[in-house]
């Protein structure tokens, strides 16, 4: 299996029809997150502007007659400056979220520009971070984006991208004990 399409065939059309849906109806709201994943192996994360101000993955809404490939390319460029090539995404996981709709995690390790460095209405910083700073600044991550590089994590080193992760942003999610190192007090596993 090398590809979205190949290893989504034998889930038949439900997959492409999630994939082509659009915010259509009064309760979907579809979405799609990025996980840029740079040599060192930090992730870029960065600030909301607004609410909370904690900090997210980029990405957002999948606006009406677009897909979620081009969502997340556009949404990438538009709040962190990098150019990303949905060539080299590869699909993570799919979250059911409330009301009604389907977020799409992609990941890349491919990207190219200069990260944007002056806040802007959306975003206030913009940083890579590792896994440990990430986990010891959990509290400053919408619990939503906390979940999903949890399970990205998960994904790449427990289950060794064993087929895409199918779950709800609302569920607890486990962090396993061989992924928290040597860097937290407490050696066991947790949920967040």
């Amino acid at each position: 299996i090398k590809n979205d399409y190949e290893k989504w065939c034998f889930y038949g059309k439900f997959y492409f029809k999630l994939l082509n849906m659009t915010n259509t109806g009064p309760f979907y709201k579809n979405g799609t997150n990025l996980i840029i994943v740079n040599a060192e192996e930090r992730i870029y994360v960065q600030r909301a502007n607004y609410g909370e101000k904690k900090l997210m993955l980029p990405g957002g809404g999948i606006e009406r007659f677009e897909n979620a490939r081009v969502a997340a390319m556009r949404e990438t460029r538009e709040e962190s400056g990098f150019l990303v090539d949905d060539n080299f995404f590869e699909l993570c996981a799919l979250f059911h979220q409330r009301p009604y709709g389907v977020v799409f995690l992609y990941i890349t390790e491919k990207y190219e520009g200069e990260m944007l460095t002056e806040p802007d209405e959306e975003i206030s910083e913009r940083t890579f971070m590792s896994l440990e700073e990430i986990l010891e600044k959990k509290d400053e991550f919408f619990l939503a984006y906390i979940r999903m590089i949890v399970h990205y994590f998960d994904w790449k080193y427990i289950q060794v991208k064993k087929g895409v992760i199918e779950g709800a942003l609302s569920s607890k999610v486990l962090v396993p004990s061989s992924l928290i190192r040597h860097t937290h007090d407490e050696e066991q596993a947790y949920y967040i």
